[in-house]
């Protein structure tokens, strides 16, 4: 067999990458049996963390910023971050980072509504979502606000940030009270909120979401 050093180091990890180790088989009077075996990155991972938690970051050119403009909850608008999971399972947004890299203009998000003026955007389920709450895909489900107070999206020097999922009571929903609600096989997008506008900025945005993968099947 081939010294380590002398294969290919891979500098690009993924979840379908394998290891090779020893299975575990049986132990009886003080021997313990393994066989030979390959273990997907993927799973060592979730075996590690106990959650699945996983991370997915994109960065959006000044083009796609200006694009959320008019209303993002129109159907079919919204970037999507990550996929839908598959059946019995659910994707649980737990935290992201932004980082705006400000180049000459800062970014004029406004809403007439005055709680979007604050958080043009947010990171939630995929769908058809419409507002107000008519529809199960929506803001009674988990998501995280987006804010520009105190100018971050329209901040005049390179900002970073961290932002956490919002209780429904955020927003005058008293259903908050009992938490928001996790959709199965439901996509995450990034959402403009209902109102929205922007007609400048040239700045890049990056955008690093955590999230866990939860499997509802047993």
């Amino acid at each position: 067999m081939a010294r380590l050093s002398t294969y290919v180091k891979d500098t690009n990890l993924a979840d379908d990458d394998l290891l090779a180790g020893s299975n575990y088989i049986s132990g009886t009077g003080g021997t313990k049996v393994y066989e030979t075996a390959n273990f997907p990155l993927g799973a060592l991972k979730t075996f590690i963390n106990g959650t699945g938690r996983s991370v997915v970051e994109r960065t959006f050119t000044p083009a796609e910023m200006l694009a959320f403009n008019n209303d993002g909850f129109s159907p079919g608008f919204g970037y999507e971050l990550v996929a839908a999971p598959g059946a019995d399972k659910a994707i649980v947004p737990v935290e992201v980072y932004t980082h705006v890299d400000f180049q000459t203009l800062g970014y004029n998000f406004t809403s007439t509504l005055p709680f979007f003026q604050e958080y043009p955007l947010f990171i939630g389920y995929g769908g058809n979502l419409n507002y107000p709450e008519d529809n199960p895909v929506g803001f009674n489900t988990i998501y995280i606000p987006i804010g520009d107070n105190p100018g971050t999206l329209g901040s005049t020097r390179s900002k970073r940030n961290i932002w956490k999922p919002a209780l429904n009571s955020d927003l005058g929903n008293p259903s908050g009270q009992n938490g928001s609600e996790i959709i199965l096989n439901q996509s995450i997008l990034l959402w403009a909120t209902p109102m929205v506008t922007v007609t400048q900025g040239d700045s890049p945005v990056t955008f690093r979401l955590i999230y866990d993968t939860i499997d509802f099947s047993s």
